[in-house]
């Protein structure tokens, strides 16, 4: 189910492009739907964001939220 929260520690080499697959192989309902990754309240991070490590996202203990995307 999507609408509970989740916790994910990951080193911070990894990409948000990791941070996509590992959700995608763990939870079947982000399997077939399209979904974009947003930094709360409403700031979209766009999929060339995704390559780039966690630490130079500065991303560091952060929160991102899962939207779907028609």
């Amino acid at each position: 189910d999507i609408s509970t929260p989740i916790c994910i520690q990951i080193d911070l080499n990894r990409t948000l492009a990791d941070v996509r697959q590992f959700l995608t192989e763990n939870i079947p309902s982000l399997q077939s739907n399209k979904f974009e990754f947003m930094e709360p309240p409403s700031t979209k991070i766009n999929r060339d964001s995704e390559k780039r490590k966690i630490s130079d996202a500065k991303l560091l203990n952060s929160t991102l939220a899962v939207r779907r995307i028609a």
